[in-house]
């Protein structure tokens, strides 16, 4: 399990990590994966340094997500509200959760650490999409030779089906490249990782444009 709050962590107050187990109980290896688990802060009486935590956060709800159950692991996503949760946000989060469960899935194991950590040693600066070209030839990301290849036809302008025949691969290992390459670049979408590549593509033109007229 990942725990990660770019602000506090609950475990700075002495509370757990995590409020899964505090929510689920006794389902908490066997909850069925994409439903929600509702929690009121004064539901954790029983719990008082995670009471204690959640209130000095001025957090009035709590939603865990079961997004896989396995016998060798178990994930959760958890949400924390500042309000007592309505009607219609329990809706849609119960929409979303399914929606989450099924994309967890074709996940690439790992890049959720990854990120947390990298962002962790490196500070606010990471937030940031880093400015070095991905295609540069000193390979400044490490990407892999198959991840190299999907940038280069991202800044040629294939789109996924594109991707897809170019490099006769599965929408599925497409995916797995795309994460392992978000996580390395730094960047949260392919809309961003598109935009960093266009960008340092323009900026290669530009100097090389202007040391032609030099």
């Amino acid at each position: 399990m990942v725990s990660h709050d770019a602000t506090a962590n609950l475990s700075a107050a002495g509370a757990p990590a995590s409020c899964a187990a505090a929510v689920l109980g006794p389902y908490l290896g066997t909850a069925r994966e994409g439903s929600i688990w509702p929690a009121d802060t004064q539901e954790f009486h029983d719990l008082p340094r995670l009471q204690t935590a959640l209130r000095a956060r001025r957090l009035a709800a709590t939603v865990v997500v079961p997004i896989c159950q396995s016998a060798r692991v178990s994930d959760y996503l958890e949400m924390h509200f500042a309000h007592p949760l309505s009607g219609p946000e329990t809706d849609e989060i119960e929409a979303l959760a399914a929606i989450l469960s099924e994309a967890w899935k074709d996940r690439a194991p790992g890049i959720l650490l990854t990120t947390v950590e990298r962002d962790t040693r490196r500070g606010p600066a990471a937030a940031r999409p880093d400015t070095a070209d991905p295609l540069a030839m000193a390979n400044p990301y490490r990407l892999s030779r198959a991840e190299y290849r999907v940038c280069l036809l991202l800044r040629q302008g294939l789109t996924r089906d594109g991707l897809q025949g170019a490099l006769a691969i599965s929408r599925s290992t497409l995916n797995t490249h795309l994460q392992n390459i978000y996580a390395k670049t730094v960047v949260p979408s392919q809309a961003d990782l598109v935009h960093l590549l266009m960008r340092e593509a323009a900026g290669h033109d530009i100097r090389g444009r202007a040391a032609h007229v030099a």
